[in-house]
């Protein structure tokens, strides 16, 4: 017999607690976690977008934190693309996120809700929406791992 889960998504604003643009792993995945506690209960998914430098390199990464009815948590992360140098300089340096460096850098406002900087320096292979997705899986798969279904 087999057993699927079905869930309704209902996107919600939920703070991260963290600084607008995450600058590490750490972070990053605190950010994705608090989200998802703030959510009300039941099945709740907090997802956060951040950077991290690793050997002098500025990485696009993202996190995905789900936690359950009987508040067991999972966790899940993706994407490691490396930026241009004058995109991590200017996260580094200054305080603004990475929305703010890729709307200047294409002209593109809300860019977030769109494709995303992964859009960009994919060439649109790859948009956000498709990381966030693929995050979610990995957590939903390892809900319905635990739950032996």
């Amino acid at each position: 017999m087999e057993v699927f889960f079905f869930f309704l998504v209902v996107p919600m604003e939920a703070e991260s607690g963290v600084r607008k643009q995450p600058l590490s792993e750490e972070e990053t995945i605190l950010g994705a976690t608090n989200r998802a506690k703030s959510l009300p209960e039941g099945f709740r998914l907090g997802l956060e977008a951040g950077v991290t430098r690793i050997n002098g390199i500025c990485y696009l990464i993202n996190f995905g934190v789900l936690i359950d009815k009987e508040d067991n948590y999972y966790y899940a992360g993706g994407t490691y693309l490396p930026l241009p140098d004058f995109v991590g300089d200017k996260l580094y340096n200054s305080d603004v996120e990475l929305k703010e460096v890729m709307e200047e850098y294409t002209g593109i406002m809300n860019i977030n809700h769109y494709g995303g900087a992964i859009s960009v320096f994919t060439n649109n292979q790859v948009e956000r929406r498709d990381i966030f997705t693929h995050i979610s899986k990995l957590l939903l798969g390892q809900l319905q791992f635990s739950k032996k279904i």
